[in-house]
């Protein structure tokens, strides 16, 4: 079978995996003195906890690349600068409130799907019919791919990605996102995959005699796919926002950085059970 980082680059070639030494001795993926290469493996239990920020966030960052982590953070001050994260942040925001305010599981037969879909599409189509008039730089040049709506700056492209409507706040960024469903992320997340490697701190876990990549495979600043990613309470009109580069593999992320989460309903408004109790 194919492993991992073949299915990341498209090689078709057999690869072998010896786990008892948790050794990788693939013809596709030459490491120099591969008798000395472990190749990293998901930690499961730790990546099943959300990103956040405090504590949570330090921990999570352990696990994630290094070098991804600081070219995605320098993404995110690049777009934060220009006013994207703000208005993306309030858009998302109404549209969220908006939409919840006109689902109705008892009177439409709605479900979360219904809900999620139409969001999502809402939030693309007002994206593209306010960002030529929104408080940001002018340097961010919107572009459509296949109907999707992107943001582009400074060499980076930014797409807007809904998470899964049933996992609220806290989605599980270990399998909750598949990118095999859609062909643009997934295209996507295969330019960065075939563009870098990456390794978290633990898969440092014997030392090398020097970088074990493909030399076209060590440096991150080419991976230029990026995902803003938005959650939002089905109890409320709380929402939350990430960003992320994406892969292909197990592992659907090479880094993710928090952007915000409310901890108060926006404008002051109650979420849904207090309404309820102040009406009785």
């Amino acid at each position: 079978m194919l492993d991992d980082h073949c299915k990341s680059i498209g090689t078709p070639k057999e690869c072998s995996w010896r786990a008892s030494k948790g050794m990788h001795q693939c013809p596709c993926f030459p490491f120099p003195n591969p008798r000395a290469v472990r190749m990293p493996v998901a930690n499961v239990s730790q990546l099943r906890r959300n990103v956040g920020d405090g504590d949570e966030t330090r921990r999570m960052n352990d696990l994630w690349d290094e070098a991804a982590l600081a070219h995605l953070e320098s993404a995110r001050t690049a777009y934060a600068d220009a006013g994207v994260i703000d208005f993306l942040r309030k858009l998302v925001g109404e549209v969220w409130k908006q939409n919840r305010a006109r689902w109705s599981p008892e009177e439409h037969f709605d479900d979360t799907n219904v809900l999620g879909y139409q969001t999502s599409r809402n939030v693309n189509n007002r994206i593209v019919a306010t960002v030529e008039e929104a408080s940001i730089a002018p340097g961010v040049r919107p572009e459509m791919d296949t109907g999707i709506a992107l943001l582009g700056l400074g060499g980076f492209r930014l797409r807007v990605v809904k998470s899964p409507i049933d996992r609220g706040l806290t989605p599980d960024f270990l399998s909750d996102f598949d990118w095999s469903t859609s062909a643009t992320r997934e295209s996507a997340a295969r330019r960065n995959s075939s563009a870098y490697y990456p390794f978290s701190t633990p898969d440092w876990t014997l030392t090398y005699d020097g970088d074990p990549r493909p030399r076209d495979r060590r440096d991150v600043s080419f991976c230029r796919d990026l995902f803003l990613l938005w959650a939002g309470d089905l109890g409320s009109d709380r929402t939350a926002g990430w960003i992320g580069l994406p892969r292909v593999g197990d592992v659907p992320w090479m880094a993710v950085v928090a952007l915000w989460a409310d901890t108060d309903e926006p404008n002051g408004s109650a979420p849904e059970s207090s309404v309820r109790e102040d009406d009785d």
